[in-house]
């Protein structure tokens, strides 16, 4: 489909980068001028920050530094100066770019926002066996960048000052070379050695597939929401769209953040089979069809991330019940997601769309009954023996009769295309208790 295509590359476009950044660090508060001239007017004042600016490129002198300030895409870009030789270098995006590599040989190490020992200004500590990058020096301090990842497999990136006489030079790495040492050293750790080294790297690159593959999903998803806007509103289901191009916009940045295998991944995963197959939605042969295909996808998907996530192919009990919990899980949000879409298709032309509603009538009705128990709070007391003062707080056990009541309707609805009449069924329940005498 070429208007597919044509939305991809757009948004390929959108989302490219400039072709060379360069990162610099002012951890105090800086100038930001509209021309490259100490003499220029001054846009804003930013403020200090240990995180860097993206530099997109230098005037002819080489000492000052593009920083875009806004825009792009659907409006004017705004770029202001930088003074280079206010800041500090911390490297660039080029992947061919070698840093000087040191290892942390003391057992704690504080890294500065200046060079010089202040406890103040320490931002945080490295800790012995670190490997860093070396940024740029000042006399007897080297200012580094250092990356690892957390628990929730999300990249931290810090940059400071640290005393050189702390550091042992080893080799000389890129920085994507630095992150995909800690990344690998991260996997293998996660499990504290008690899963063996060959399944921790197998399940990684098992993860990896899949976020590739999310990632691609993700731009499809806002593709196909821009390709069926004006379908979608014919339909009056313009909402869906906005909710596809969100859910587009998420799988790719959360996807591309969660770099180490996480059960939590797996929750993404009907989201994915959703976006490919909602397009079958708006083909009347196919509208129908798509109730099954896409539980079957999402299910199907998921059950091969967990296999390996869980290592359930050696199962433990704890292995199969963490898989059963999180395969279940999505299950229901799975079948949450085609309920809502199935009720919405005309059973006699499979045209899907908001439907008009013609109200709903009581069909029947279950009652059941029990009890329940809960904890009333009657008063605190509080008592003092010699030093300690003891507070106990005191309830009374109160028994209570359940009614349980679902009531089950027929909604009544006519195709806004075929103008036939059909029917949804709903239920709800609701739940009263009495308190016993």
């Amino acid at each position: 489909m070429l208007w597919v295509s044509a939305i991809l590359l757009m948004l390929a476009g959108c989302s490219h980068t400039a072709e060379k950044v360069e990162y610099w660090m002012s951890y105090d508060d800086i100038e930001l001028l509209a021309s490259p001239s100490d003499t220029a007017s001054v846009i804003e004042k930013k403020s200090g920050r240990v995180s860097p600016f993206e530099i997109e490129g230098r005037d002819s002198t080489g000492q000052w530094g593009r920083y875009k300030v806004s825009g792009g895409t659907f409006s004017k870009m705004v770029y202001g100066w930088f003074p280079l030789e206010e800041m500090i270098y911390a490297g660039s995006n080029d992947p061919e770019e070698r840093l000087e590599t040191y290892v942390v040989n003391a057992k704690d190490l504080p890294a500065y926002k200046h060079p010089k020992v202040n406890k103040k200004d320490c931002y945080f500590t490295l800790h012995q066996g670190d490997t860093v990058l070396a940024t740029a020096t000042s006399g007897s301090w080297i200012h580094i960048y250092y990356t690892k990842f957390g628990q929730t497999g999300r990249q931290r990136e810090d940059y400071g000052w640290v005393q050189a006489s702390q550091l042992q030079k080893i080799d000389s790495l890129t920085r994507d070379g630095l992150r995909e040492q800690k990344l690998a050293s991260s996997v293998t750790a996660r499990a504290g050695g008690k899963e063996d080294a060959a399944y921790l790297e197998a399940r990684q690159k098992h993860h990896k597939v899949y976020q590739s593959v999310a990632v691609v999903i993700g731009y499809i998803g806002m593709a196909i929401a821009l390709g069926l806007l004006v379908f979608a509103i014919r339909r009056k289901k313009f909402w869906d769209v906005v909710v596809i191009f969100i859910m587009g916009l998420l799988i790719v940045g959360l996807s591309q953040a969660i770099e180490i295998s996480a059960w939590y991944f797996a929750f993404f995963l009907p989201l994915m089979a959703y976006i490919v197959t909602y397009p079958l939605l708006y083909i009347n042969k196919t509208s129908r069809l798509s109730t099954y295909v896409f539980p079957v996808l999402a299910l199907l998907a998921v059950a091969g991330y967990l296999m390996m996530n869980t290592n359930i192919l050696h199962p433990t009990f704890w292995r199969v019940l963490w898989f059963i919990v999180l395969a279940g899980a999505c299950t229901v949000e799975t079948f949450w997601i085609r309920n809502r879409k199935e009720k919405d298709i005309c059973p006699h032309c499979g045209y899907y769309g908001k439907h008009t509603t013609d109200g709903r009538e009581q069909t029947g009705s279950t009652t059941s009954y029990g009890t329940a128990k809960e904890d009333q709070y009657l008063n605190t007391t509080r008592e003092t023996v010699g030093n300690t003062e003891y507070i106990t707080k005191h309830y009374n056990r109160v028994t209570y009769d359940t009614k349980k009541t679902t009531r089950f309707y027929d909604v009544h609805r006519t195709c806004m295309h075929c103008g036939q009449p059909f029917l949804n069924f709903e239920e709800s329940t609701t739940t009263s208790k009495t308190k016993r005498s």
